[in-house]
């Protein structure tokens, strides 16, 4: 009976590890399905590559602002 107990233990365990995994498993493949060329916003991910590399476009006009400062 123990090692019944046991097994089931170990039972739910794989069963909630397997869980866990589709969860990650479809968690990244709404991030990949995100990247793909069709469903990318040419505008978004231009600004977002100039916010994370910190640079501006010869056009756009910057205003800076203390980081303690709303934004609006």
């Amino acid at each position: 009976m123990q090692a019944y107990q046991q097994q089931l233990g170990l039972l739910a365990q794989a069963q909630q590890a397997q869980q866990d995994a589709l969860t990650e498993q479809a968690a990244w493949r709404r991030r990949v399905n995100g990247l793909k060329e069709q469903s990318l916003d040419t505008d978004i991910l231009d600004e977002r590559a100039r916010a994370m590399m910190n640079m501006a476009d010869r056009n756009d006009i910057v205003i800076p602002y203390d980081r303690h400062d709303p934004l609006f």
